[in-house]
């Protein structure tokens, strides 16, 4: 980054990656303490340089495991942009009606579930309540689909359907579970299913097999948080 501030053009791919003075690990972790964040990676990127790529801090701060330049880290909500992707691949492929209640394609929704289309679910216009907010809810413990349903099933609707939209981690829960026909595998996969002449590289994590890799891609892509 050049700015006024600064008395020489640092030209792109430079090993020299401070700025003002400052070094990036002084500022990543100023960061960090900001933010209350125990881990991170991060990957200063000049196309089509890569200067700089290093963790910071734990990936698990409860076991003491460090960040690394191979974490795995979950997606989080990042995920939605790529179910969103799927589910529209399968439109296309007419398999899904986006205007049909998710119901005709996700079992034992509960009843004032049951009118809330495909639709609605991708645009947050579902007026689910999100699960991730509601009391009991971890990230720091694995959960079954019907457990996280059962987080709000009893809930009431926020709004009624397609009248508000309010981001809820429940409607893409219901597009991307593992009862889903909507994303039956990791995106991944389902993108190289849908477009088979798509090469697929599973050498990304070098600490993986491939058949380790290919669950490690589930558990991120498909995770919300």
């Amino acid at each position: 980054m050049n700015t006024r501030e600064h008395t020489e053009m640092k030209m792109r791919g430079s090993a020299d990656v401070s700025y003002l003075g400052r070094t990036v690990d002084e500022m990543v972790w100023e960061f960090m303490e900001e933010q209350e964040i125990p881990g991170l990676t991060l990957a200063i990127v000049q196309a089509p340089y890569i200067p700089r790529v290093v963790g910071y801090g734990f990936s698990d701060a409860g076991q003491k495991r460090l960040a690394s330049v191979n974490t795995l880290w979950p997606a989080g909500p990042i995920s939605q942009g790529y179910a969103a992707v799927a589910v529209m691949q399968l439109y296309e492929d007419g398999s899904v009606d986006l205007d049909a209640p998710a119901a005709a394609y996700v079992d034992s929704l509960p009843e004032q579930w049951k009118c809330i289309t495909v639709r609605q679910l991708l645009h947050h216009a579902s007026g689910l309540a999100d699960y991730r907010k509601q009391e009991g809810f971890s990230l720091t413990r694995e959960w079954t689909f019907e457990e996280l349903i059962g987080l709000t099933a009893e809930l009431p609707l926020q709004f009624e359907p397609g009248t508000e939209v309010a981001q809820s981690a429940t409607n893409f829960l219901l597009l991307t579970s593992g009862q889903s026909p909507f994303v039956p595998t990791s995106i991944a996969l389902f993108s190289v299913k849908i477009h088979a002449s798509v090469p697929i590289d599973y050498n990304i994590c070098k600490d993986c097999s491939p058949e380790a890799h290919k669950e490690g891609c589930r558990a991120l892509l498909l995770s919300e948080c």
